[in-house]
């Protein structure tokens, strides 16, 4: 109940007086059966006065009165006892204490007339209070109906905005949060919270609050009419209550158990369903078409059979509330009967409190259904407050500034890195100072730690010990926001989303102009292929690219980043899907497009290297060299041995001499 409690102060609370509203409006269309019964009691103890009708036959008559034994179709007409004469008289019954049974009693005609001279009310002042009592019922259902229908007005608009709040919210908590908190989530369980998590709430948060006031509401005006009417009634009405507060705690417990295993298994196949339809082509690459259907079918019968024990557990609770409401209804009408015989209670009174006490038990038949939403809604509030309290480890500190340019140096100084506690370090003890409009190259072997000293640069992770230096600011220290608008990044694995190509060039900087989309496009060795296109620029990819070519999805990763003119360039191994020539002409536009910008290189090829001003080598995390390339080779270490395996790979290299190595590795 705590994440509910949560969710309802930081988002309901703002709402309260449209709440209380609501929850007014639906207590009092609740309990129009109240006020129906209470009318009901005035129809029929002061209207009709049925106790002054049902008085003879409730206690009866002597047998004076009529004698049963007396065949009276056959008694003439004129010997009969005329029953206005009987009218006008005292009743034998007046002076005698002997009663007969109302089956004793010949319907003569005598009877009728005597009780309708008895006292009370004359006939047309009973027939205009019965019409002023047929409008005031009316009057009252429809004023409920119209109250009810606000009421569901009021319950439509306001989850809807509360949600549509969380939405957002819960939207901006997943894009501020670090990269290591996604990577550790799959996608399709963030889109279960996100998306049916946050539908629970919407459709059941209100509705379990008002529904709840709804019940407290009627359970405190019942209660009290209940024991206005007849404490003893009202007793024995709720001595069964004990028994229907066990079975909801024994089978709550058993339901909320189950509905936290269903979502965590429902979230589960919203990964498992997202994983397989982003990558269609190794399914059917590998034909394990069938193998998919099986184990999706599996996780939904999981998904299935706890469905169905819920089901059956909150079927066995509305059962037994709907038992113990009929018991609870029944054995009180019954002995309430008897009290109308002895004289204790009145007709009206008694159906008074059986509309009454059925007004109690309803809703705690109810509540058995709603005990169901809440563990639903409980369980969604705390899969939907993990997210939002979770901590966001890279952010801006208070007094951080923005980076207005970036003018002189980078500076890293003994930069260590893991990615958790349980993995070795990925980077140790690195120092390095990269220059304003310096090119510097990143090479070594696969998991020496060049991509991650890349996202380090981008503070997409903060290093484990020691610091990055911009221009003499910590890092840190300085706004995100004005730092990644002064650097940019192309992935090794281009991303690209589901729009045109020029939705996807200009997402770095929806402010450039189409010429400046243009110039990046051509920079990227894309554009040619773009004019190529029925469409052109407006031509729509699908999603993530998959109409594209890696190496075409590469170039307009390329040309995203061109686009926003950045001071700072990364590139992580970004050609490696291009062909030689395709490479060597995206490098000599760099040489243009690129001048006086920083630019990083991360690459496994010679080539990348050799056109950089300064090589950095690493190895299991650790700088092992830096120079540039013709002095890292001839230094025959590292690089060297780098350098000779992949001209080996090649088949530049058909002896291991070093000049021979020398002269083709410059050739490269």
């Amino acid at each position: 109940m705590n994440a509910m409690v949560q969710i309802y102060k930081r988002y309901f609370r703002n709402y309260k007086g449209a709440l209380v509203v609501m929850g007014i409006c639906f207590v009092i269309a609740a309990g129009e059966s109240s006020m129906m019964s209470a009318i009901s009691r005035y129809l029929v103890d002061d209207v009709m006065e049925v106790n002054l009708m049902l008085e003879p036959m409730l206690h009866g008559q002597p047998r004076d009165f009529v004698d049963k034994d007396i065949d009276l179709p056959n008694i003439p007409r004129d010997k009969m006892v005329s029953s206005r004469e009987i009218a006008d008289k005292p009743l034998p019954a007046e002076m005698s204490n002997r009663k007969v049974l109302t089956a004793d009693i010949p319907a003569d005609g005598a009877l009728a007339d005597r009780i309708q001279a008895r006292p009370g009310k004359p006939t047309a002042l009973k027939l205009q209070l019965l019409f002023w009592v047929v409008v005031i019922m009316f009057t009252v259902h429809f004023l409920a109906i119209g109250i009810q229908t606000y009421g569901n007005v009021l319950m439509c608009n306001i989850p809807k905005q509360i949600v549509l709040q969380m939405r957002m919210h819960m939207h901006e908590k997943l894009m501020r949060l670090q990269l290591s908190f996604h990577n550790q989530h799959q996608t399709g369980r963030l889109m279960s919270r996100a998306i049916d998590d946050m539908q629970v709430i919407e459709s059941n948060f209100a509705n379990v609050m008002t529904t709840l006031a709804t019940i407290m509401g009627l359970l405190i005006i019942n209660i009290s009419i209940m024991f206005y009417i007849s404490p003893k009634l009202t007793m024995i009405s709720l001595v069964v209550m004990p028994f229907y507060f066990y079975a909801h705690k024994v089978l709550c417990d058993k339901i909320r158990v189950l509905q936290r295993g269903q979502r965590k298994k429902n979230a589960a196949l919203y990964g498992f369903i997202r994983d397989r339809l982003a990558n269609p082509r190794i399914i059917k690459g590998f034909g394990q078409e069938k193998r998919e259907l099986i184990n999706f079918f599996v996780r939904s019968k999981g998904i299935f059979r706890d469905n169905r024990k819920i089901v059956v557990l909150n079927n066995t609770l509305s059962m037994i509330c709907t038992v113990i409401a009929v018991l609870a209804t029944a054995v009180p009408l019954a002995y309430g009967v008897m009290m109308v015989k002895r004289g204790e209670l009145t007709v009206g009174y008694l159906l008074f409190f059986y509309g009454v006490s059925w007004g109690l038990f309803w809703p705690i038949a109810v509540l058995s259904i709603t005990s169901a939403w809440i563990q639903m809604l409980r369980i969604s509030c705390e899969r939907v407050l993990e997210i939002l309290d979770e901590p966001i480890i890279i952010a801006d500190r208070p007094d951080s500034k923005p980076l207005e340019s970036f003018t002189h140096e980078i500076t890293i100084r003994d930069l260590s890195f893991r990615y958790s506690e349980k993995h070795p370090a990925a980077l140790q003890d690195i120092n390095l100072t990269i220059r304003k409009g310096q090119k510097i190259c990143l090479m070594g072997s696969s998991g020496a730690g060049k991509s991650t000293l890349g996202v380090q640069l981008l503070r997409l992770y903060d290093p484990t010990s020691g610091h990055i230096v911009v221009d003499g600011v910590n890092l840190k220290d300085i706004k995100i926001s004005s730092w990644r608008q002064r650097i940019s990044c192309v992935p090794q694995e281009p991303i690209l989303f589901s729009g045109t190509l020029a939705s996807n060039i200009l997402y770095g900087n929806s402010d450039a102009t189409r010429e400046q989309m243009i110039a990046a496009a051509k920079a990227a060795e894309i554009h040619d292929f773009i004019e190529s296109l029925p469409e052109k620029y407006e031509t729509v990819i699908g999603e993530n690219g998959m109409r594209l070519s890696g190496g075409q999805k590469q170039r307009i990763s390329l040309a995203r980043a061109l686009v926003t003119d950045p001071d700072i360039l990364v590139l992580d191994d970004c050609t490696s899907a291009l062909d030689a020539e395709t490479e060597s002409r995206i490098q000599r536009t760099f040489k243009n497009s690129l001048s006086g910008k920083t630019v990083i290189m991360i690459s496994h090829r010679v080539s990348a290297a050799s056109n950089a001003d300064m090589v950095v080598v690493l190895d299991h995390g650790k700088i092992v060299e830096t120079g540039v390339h013709q002095e890292l080779f001839e230094k025959k270490g590292y690089y060297w041995g780098l350098v000779k395996d992949q001209l080996s790979q090649h088949h530049i290299l058909p002896t291991p001499d070093p000049c021979d190595e020398k002269s083709k590795c410059a050739a490269a």
